[in-house]
């Protein structure tokens, strides 16, 4: 190789070496200032956040569709153009009498919508509402629109490294290798443990919790013997108290693990993510509760005790914004509710005459309902049912129910 060919390599290679070296000064700089330990976490953990934001937009229009279906059902079988509320109800059906108020079709829909809505909402997270949403419902199209923050949860570099750095008093590291040999559950998994409920800390209480592993009074009586051991106070019994209850979970077999997280968590996506749980990971599912969405459980706690055994806690150092932006046609015609009532008073006019009622629908007839009135007392109960079929031709047209009295004429028809 020539000189001027040596020196051209030469200078290739320093410059390779500074970029790498540069580029690991930007790397620990950016980790520093973040608290961030693998700044490639970062990526992974927008990631599946934005998977979950997936998820919950899904969730939302899923949502929006099905309270629609079944809010302009309510408002059918209700006749819900009208203030049923305040109206007379006689065995399901509202009787239109004076004193009922009419709320016209779109604020009628909007309060059946909304209800169903906000139940729906709630079933995926408790703290969710239809008030955290914009609705509007003009000219048949029905509009959603609103923001929902979701955190993103990012391993730091900086907490839980080591394990035995915050535990190394009042006896706990001692206790922890004892109980660990005792009852078979990992020395380093009970450390995590201590760590997440309590940071160490031997005075720990929240509500009815104590100590470092947070024992649970009203759960676990039995460890509160003022004579004898007493989690509240004995930081030996506490801790021998936790890895019992702890073991004794993880030795929980799966399909009773399943049981009781079906039980008490609704949450759908939530609920995927637990049932997914196997052995210790299981176990401290139920250490902190098979419930869900509560304001007692953390729906992340297996993973933040997982991350503090892999060197890191979570936290939430950013946040993503969904937007949400829904629509959805609303195919009905409002106005055929107040003109089937009026039907319904012909029909009752009829009926007066001393007519049939058979010859009275008969009369009224419509290729597009069906109707069926039965006279009780001082009453007409009328069950209109739409005439649509499904592809084995049974009938699956919605029951508009209302009733009239038939001897009053003071009915409040739109």
């Amino acid at each position: 190789m020539n000189k001027r060919g040596l020196f051209f390599a030469s200078i290739s290679i320093i410059m390779v070496v500074l970029l790498v070296i540069g580029y690991d000064i930007f790397r620990d700089k950016q980790a520093n200032e973040t608290g961030i330990g693998d700044v490639g976490k970062a990526s992974f953990s927008i990631i599946k956040t934005n998977i979950e934001s997936e998820k919950l937009n899904y969730y939302i229009e899923s949502s929006v569709n099905v309270a629609k279906s079944l809010g302009l059902r309510n408002v059918k079988e209700n006749i819900g153009v009208y203030d049923f509320s305040s109206c007379e109800i006689n065995e399901g059906y509202v009787v239109l009498i004076e004193g009922c108020d009419y709320l016209g079709p779109d604020l009628a829909f909007e309060k059946s919508f909304n209800a169903t809505f906000d139940s729906m909402l709630k079933k995926y997270d408790p703290s969710f509402s239809s008030d955290d949403f914009e609705l509007q419902f003009n000219g048949g199209v029905l509009s959603v629109t609103g923001t929902k923050k979701l955190n993103l949860g990012i391993r730091s570099k900086s907490d839980g490294k080591d394990l035995d750095k915050s535990l190394n008093h009042d006896g706990i590291l001692e206790s922890v290798r004892k109980y660990s040999q005792l009852y078979g559950v990992s020395e380093d998994l009970i450390k995590a443990v201590i760590l997440q409920e309590s940071s160490g800390r031997v005075d720990a209480f929240s509500g009815s919790s104590y100590g470092v592993m947070q024992i649970n009074k009203g759960a676990h009586p039995q460890w509160f013997d003022d004579e004898g051991c007493n989690a509240g106070v004995d930081v030996d019994c506490n801790i021998n108290a936790g890895v019992e209850i702890l073991s004794g979970y993880i030795d929980t077999s799966q399909t009773v693990y399943e049981a009781r997280i079906r039980n008490v968590c609704s949450n759908p996506f939530t609920q995927s993510k637990f049932l997914g749980y196997k052995g210790e990971k299981a176990g401290l599912r139920l250490y902190n509760g098979p419930g869900c969405g509560c304001e007692t459980c953390d729906d992340d706690y297996v993973e933040k005790v997982l991350a503090r055994l892999d060197g890191g806690v979570l936290q939430n150092v950013g946040t993503l914004v969904l937007d949400i932006n829904v629509e959805n046609i609303v195919d009905y015609d409002f106005n055929i509710l107040p003109n089937l009532v009026l039907v319904g008073g012909d029909i009752r006019a009829c009926v007066k005459a001393d007519v049939d009622i058979d010859s009275c629908i008969n009369d009224q007839f419509n290729p597009e309902y069906s109707f069926n009135v039965v006279e009780e007392g001082n009453l007409l109960k009328f069950d209109v049912q739409e005439t649509k079929f499904d592809d084995e031709s049974n009938t699956v047209g919605d029951v508009i129910k209302f009733a009239l009295e038939i001897e009053n004429s003071e009915e409040i028809v739109a």
